[in-house]
């Protein structure tokens, strides 16, 4: 075999190169390598690497397939992760030069995207979002910025190996540090040392680790370095065609999604690899996909959503393990431990403020043990005989705190876990307590907000509706009674979580004051009927024909009184989510000219350079922490 510079290459390698501008580099069908050492290790020989790569693979493989992993599949040449999906779409994440994406815009990509087992998720023409590019970032494309979502056409919900639906991945909000374990999987051929492989199955993937080496950009991207012989915690490295695939970190046992492979090599060889800070980009990622699970939320409890604690069943002596609340200022609950076997709850209090207001108070949480046989108090440490499970449950119920007026409460607590047997093993965590006390919606740009008849609620009489003071929204702050015909206006500034730009869009409300179909102002008392109270709010095109294409997130609290029943009081709380991208335009088609041109040297077909990748030919001399090269180049000196 012959590469494209003319070289010979030893067939015991059977590498295929392609080559961009006189430069050669593996096509995009190989994945992770392995160290040397780490092969030996596992049981591998290197004077018979054929014979003895499927004994050191299929163990990698099952790795693979650990409930964290799952979420990882495939786009054309890349990996990408299941973020969750919404609606009639299902959200991805991968790296930028993977796909056709511009700073700050939506772009339309067709694409299809395969789970762990080959299965078609997603599929069609869809949207690839990337970040605005910062004002303060230098110019030049890097791989702390190689990061994009991409939206496309929902076909299937991903499931695993047992036919459940896979939970969405944690995002980090922490930045990964030097010296910390990250984890990935490889899907496609992988290798030994430097040598590329073929695998045992025809779908195949493996999991690595490696850890931070060093960070780049200021930070805003980690670096990890591969060490194909000698031993070493960095014993795995992502190969071509493993941009996209996400970098696993464990925070306090929880995974997270930390990273994204963005590029790596060097000379031709795995070496390095490189992602962006996937923290940097947490809020961008959920103000696009609201759906995504950052790791603040992961550990809330919400009033709609309980917090629910990793297995700690499968942790060493984990059947055993039990909860208590620390001493601490602002919470109490269970202190002391016991063994009894009992069925029950256990009652947590939480001292909290309320977000708008500053008012302090106090709040009474739900807490169990899910021992797989039975629903135990935290501190009850007798497990199940032959259980697989044990979980902290940490709910809030609005029958257990009937004081608790409207509102938006926010607090913290920590939390032991300890083993009965083992006392030595003690990890504590901190859960937030996010409790949204009140009525909540949605105004889409195809579905209005329908409010319950909120005056049933009352002793007697109706309820209009006011817009409180709040900085993102403006409409009547008055009540009136009038008889008036609707509907009100409300001014709403969203953010396009696209461009990152504000932008103020128009909503009309309307009150039904049971006068014969009729409508009236929302902050209109008047009805003609003892109990009316329901309020439409609905998003209008006509009302704003500037708003551009794009994603507009932003959030409404409306005010709820009686009329007559001055003591009612109850706030509405609306997320408006204006999705106004559309369909994607149809591709555009390709002219070719009858003038014979010039052919670039490409020896196969995934030797095309996506445009968005980080230009390699960047990297100072000689400086590894600052190489720039994508998955489908490699840096030369």
């Amino acid at each position: 075999m012959r590469d494209c510079r003319g070289g010979s290459v030893a067939p015991a390698l059977r590498l295929v190169f392609a080559c961009i501008g006189g430069l050669c580099i593996a096509p995009a069908a190989d994945a992770v390598m392995i160290s040397e050492a780490k092969f030996v290790e596992l049981g591998g020989n290197l004077d018979a690497v054929d014979q003895t790569f499927p004994k050191v693979f299929w163990p990698l493989y099952a790795r693979s397939l650990a409930a964290e992993f799952l979420t990882v599949g495939r786009i054309d040449r890349c990996s990408a992760a299941w973020l969750g999906e919404q609606g009639f779409y299902t959200y991805l994440l991968t790296a930028s030069h993977c796909i056709k994406s511009e700073y700050g815009e939506a772009k339309g990509n067709r694409q299809t995207f395969r789970d762990w087992r080959g299965r078609v998720i997603a599929d069609g023409d869809g949207w690839a979002i990337k970040p605005p590019k910062p004002l303060w970032m230098p110019t030049g494309k890097r791989f702390s910025e190689d990061i994009a979502l991409l939206r496309l056409p929902r076909v299937d919900t991903p499931v695993d190996a047992h036919g459940r639906r896979l939970e969405p991945p944690t995002i980090a909000e922490d930045d990964l540090r030097i010296a910390e374990t990250v984890h990935f999987v490889g899907q496609g051929r992988t290798g030994v040392g430097r040598t590329v492989l073929g695998v045992p199955s025809g779908n195949a993937r493996i999991a690595g680790e490696a850890t931070i080496s060093h960070l780049v950009d200021e930070g805003l991207g980690a670096s990890t370095t591969y060490q194909p012989t000698s031993p070493h915690p960095s014993w795995a490295i992502p190969y071509f065609g493993d941009s996209g695939s996400p970098w696993w970190h464990r925070n306090r046992g929880y995974w997270q999604l930390s990273g994204v492979t963005a590029g790596g090599g060097s000379r031709g060889q795995p070496e390095w690899a490189t992602s962006p800070q996937v923290s940097r980009y947490a809020a961008w990622i959920h103000a696009v996909f609201p759906g995504a699970v950052l790791y603040s939320e992961r550990m809330s409890v919400s009033a709609l959503t309980p917090f629910v604690s990793r297995n700690h069943a499968l942790d060493p002596s984990g059947h055993d393990v039990f909860f208590l609340i620390p001493p601490q200022t602002g919470a109490v609950g269970p202190a002391v431990g016991r063994w009894s076997g009992e069925s029950g709850m256990s009652t947590i209090t939480v001292n909290v403020k309320e977000s708008r207001t500053g008012a302090a108070a106090r709040i009474q949480l739900r807490a169990l043990r899910d021992a797989g046989c039975r629903r135990a108090p935290i501190e009850d440490a007798a497990p199940c005989p032959g259980s697989r499970d044990n979980r902290l449950r940490v709910a809030f119920r609005a029958e257990d705190n009937p004081g608790l007026k409207p509102g938006t409460y926010v607090g913290r607590f920590d939390v032991d876990a300890l083993s009965w047997l083992d006392r030595s093993r003690r990890e504590r965590v901190t859960l937030h307590v996010d409790i949204r006390h009140l009525l909540r919606g949605q105004v889409s740009t195809t579905t209005a907000y329908v409010s319950p008849n909120l005056a049933r609620e009352t002793r007697r009489g109706s309820v209009y509706y006011t817009v409180p003071p709040q900085d993102s929204a403006r409409g009547p702050a008055t009540g009136l009674w009038s008889g008036s015909h609707g509907p009100s206006r409300i001014d709403v500034t969203v953010r396009d979580a696209v461009s990152q730009q504000e932008r103020q869009v128009v909503l009309r409300a309307h009150r039904d004051p049971l006068c014969g179909g009729t409508t009236a102002r929302m902050e209109d008392g008047f009805s003609c009927g003892r109990s009316a109270g329901s309020v439409t709010v609905r998003f209008h095109t006509e009302d704003n024909p500037h708003l551009p294409p794009g994603l507009h997130r932003g959030r409404l609290t409306l005010q709820a009184r009686g009329w007559t029943d001055w003591r009612f009081d109850q706030l509405i709380e609306l997320d408006i989510d204006l999705d106004t991208l559309g369909p994607p335009p149809p591709p555009v088609p390709v002219k070719r000219s009858s003038a014979p041109r010039r052919r670039r040297r490409d020896c196969s077909r995934s030797g095309r350079r996506s445009s968005d990748a980080p230009d390699w030919r960047r990297r100072p001399r000689g400086s590894a922490s600052s190489a720039r090269t994508s998955d489908a180049a490699t840096a030369s000196p």
